[in-house]
C-alpha cells in the first residue's frame, strides 16, 4: 500500500486507476481483453464505437451513414462500386461522372410523360439528351424516341437548346395518304416492346430522379407502323436501338415491311437530326469540306457525314451504314424547313414517287455527336 496506490493479488489501484487481471480502467477509460472503452467510444477486437459511429471490419456507420466495403450509404443515397442512386437535391456526385442517366416521369402538357435525361460530361457543364416515351391516342401513337438535346451547367440548369424535339428514326410517306407514319409528328406507330439495359444488365426498375453511372446505356425497342387511313392495316415492323457510349448517341434501325403487294412512295427519311436554328449556322460535308451558311434547300450526294457548326456549338451526323436510297444514289438532304424551329437534316431514301417491293428490308446507323466550347458561360 503507497499513499495513492493499492497492490493486491493481480489488481493495483491508484487515486484515478485500477488495473486488474485483463482489465484497466482509468477516469474515462476503461481496457479489457481485446476491448477498450473511452467515455463515448468503445474499441473491441476488429470494431470501433463512438458517440454516433461504429467501425466494424469493413463497415463504418455514422449517424446517417454506412460505408461497407466498395458500398457507401447514405440517408437517400446508395453508393456502390460502379453505381451511385441519389437525390439529386441532396447531391452533387454527378459533377465527377463524364456520363450518366436519370429516369424523369414529368408533368407536361397535362399527361404524365416518362423521359430518360442522358449526360455527357462538357466542360464545366454537360451535354443533356432526352429520350422520352410519347403517348398521343389521336395520332394512334405510343413510342419511345429522341428529343431535344441541351447544354446545360454544372447544376443542370438549361442552358442552350441544341436539338429540338423534331423526328430522328423514321419516317415514311404512302401516296395518297394525308400524313407520314413514323414517331410522334405523324403518328400511326405503336411500341410492342422495349427494354433497357446499362452495362449490359437489364434494367426495368429505375428510380424517379436518380442518378445511373453509364460506360454505355443501350435501349432496344421493337413497333408496329400503320397505314394512315387503315388504323388496322400493318405496313412495316421496326426495330431500333438506341446506344448511348463515348460521349455519342448510335441509333440503329431494321425496317421490315409488311406489304403483299407493290406501295407508291412519295417520301421516306432513315435517320434524322433536327438542329436548332438558335444554335446552327453554317455546315459541312465529307464530299466537299468548304464550309457554307445553313437555310438554303441543298441535297448532299453520296454524302456518309454531316458536320454543323455554329454558336460554339458542333454536331456530327454521320451515316455508318444505309439501305441504298430507291434510285441508288445516296444522299442527306438539309432544308430551312420554312417557320419551323430546326433545320432539317435527312437521309433520304426517295423524296419522289417510288415503288416499294413486298416484303423489303431496309436498315441504317446513324452516330451522333455534339460537343460545345464553354469557354463563354
Amino acid at each position: 500500500v503507497f499513499r495513492d496506490s493499492v497492490y493486491s493479488k493481480d489488481t493495483l489501484v491508484f487515486r484515478d486507476s485500477v488495473y486488474s487481471k485483463d482489465t484497466l480502467v482509468f477516469k474515462d477509460t476503461i481496457y479489457f481483453k481485446d476491448t477498450l472503452v473511452f467515455r463515448d467510444t468503445v474499441y473491441s477486437k476488429d470494431t470501433l464505437v463512438f458517440r454516433d459511429s461504429i467501425y466494424s471490419k469493413d463497415t463504418l456507420v455514422f449517424k446517417d451513414t454506412i460505408y461497407f466495403k466498395d458500398t457507401l450509404v447514405f440517408r437517400d443515397t446508395v453508393y456502390s462500386k460502379d453505381t451511385l442512386v441519389v437525390s439529386l437535391v441532396d447531391s452533387t456526385f454527378y459533377r465527377k461522372m463524364s456520363s450518366f442517366v436519370i429516369y424523369s416521369n414529368d408533368k407536361i402538357k397535362s399527361t404524365n410523360q416518362e423521359r430518360f435525361y442522358v449526360f455527357y460530361k462538357n466542360g464545366s457543364g454537360f451535354i443533356r439528351y432526352s429520350f422520352v416515351h410519347n403517348i398521343s391516342i389521336e395520332k394512334n401513337s405510343n413510342i419511345w424516341r429522341m428529343d431535344k438535346v441541351f447544354l446545360v451547367d454544372s447544376l443542370l440548369n438549361e442552358v442552350l437548346e441544341i436539338v429540338t424535339d423534331g423526328e430522328w428514326e423514321f419516317a415514311v410517306k404512302i401516296k395518297e395518304r394525308p400524313d407520314f407514319s413514323g414517331g410522334i409528328a405523324h403518328g400511326n406507330e405503336l411500341y410492342n416492346y422495349v427494354n433497357f439495359f446499362i452495362d449490359g444488365k437489364n434494367n426495368d426498375s429505375f428510380k424517379k430522379d436518380s442518378i445511373y453511372e453509364f460506360e454505355e446505356f443501350r435501349v432496344v425497342q421493337i413497333s408496329t407502323m400503320y397505314d394512315p387511313n387503315y388504323e388496322d392495316i400493318v405496313i412495316a415492323k421496326r426495330e431500333c436501338e438506341h446506344i448511348f457510349h463515348d460521349k455519342s448517341l448510335k441509333i440503329r434501325q431494321t425496317i421490315k415491311w409488311e406489304n403483299e403487294d407493290n406501295i407508291v412512295l412519295t417520301y421516306a427519311y432513315l435517320g434524322m437530326f433536327p438542329a436548332s436554328k438558335k444554335t446552327f449556322t453554317k455546315y459541312y460535308y465529307d464530299q466537299d469540306n468548304s464550309i457554307e451558311a445553313l437555310g438554303e434547300r441543298k441535297i448532299l450526294n453520296n454524302a456518309k457525314r454531316l458536320n454543323l457548326i455554329g454558336n460554339n456549338a458542333l454536331a456530327e451526323f454521320t451515316i455508318e451504314h444505309s439501305t441504298n436510297s430507291i434510285d441508288g444514289v445516296n444522299r442527306i438532304i438539309i432544308t430551312d424547313n420554312s417557320s419551323e424551329k430546326y433545320f432539317k437534316c435527312y437521309n433520304i431514301i426517295t423524296t419522289k414517287e417510288s415503288i416499294l417491293n413486298p416484303k423489303e428490308i431496309w436498315t441504317v446507323t446513324v452516330n451522333y455527336k455534339i460537343m460545345y466550347n464553354d469557354r463563354s458561360f
